[in-house]
């Protein structure tokens, strides 16, 4: 990602500020709405470096949990469930970082979406892992390698949008 490791600032000024003006801007809280905001969340996660831009994103994570749920939306519920197992995870709560991964990974599977069960089948190999339970951590870790092996081809496959012809 290319904002990985770099200052979140202007995310910090613009992203919060977003989110308490809708209702302020008489716009309504649209099942459309509330998934565009579910979105910008799960972005701001992604692109989290300190420990303020942590705990902004767990709170908001819980905010878009209950809106994921509410409009019954499995698949953006699964990729929250997963970044509250990847904060829980930086975190050292390796436990909840487990419950929440596998939370996500049981949408995933049952949605039969590779690309929602890569994350956290690769969260519970590491999870697992550094609870030294390593029979379940190198399974989980086999799945994740199998999954990665078919995105990088699936990648390989697409035309590059900066390709030249």
């Amino acid at each position: 990602m290319p904002y990985r490791g770099m200052s979140c600032h202007l995310c910090d000024a613009v992203v919060p500020s977003l989110f308490k003006n809708l209702p302020q801007k008489g716009l309504p809280a649209s099942p459309e709405a509330q998934r565009l905001q579910i979105d910008a969340i799960l972005k701001l996660a992604a692109v989290s470096t300190s420990r303020e831009d942590m705990e902004r994103d767990q709170a908001q994570l819980a905010q878009a949990h209950t809106l994921a749920e509410a409009l019954g939306d499995e698949p953006r519920l699964s990729q929250v469930l997963y970044w509250q197992g990847r904060l829980a995870y930086v975190r050292g709560d390796l436990q909840t970082a487990i419950t929440y991964a596998e939370q996500s990974l049981s949408i995933a599977d049952r949605l039969e979406d590779e690309t929602l069960s890569a994350p956290p089948v690769n969260l519970l190999g590491r999870s697992y892992a550094m609870r030294w339970d390593a029979v379940r951590g190198s399974q989980l870790l086999a799945r994740s390698t199998t999954q990665m092996t078919k995105s990088a081809t699936v990648s390989r496959k697409q035309p590059r949008l900066d390709s030249r012809p």
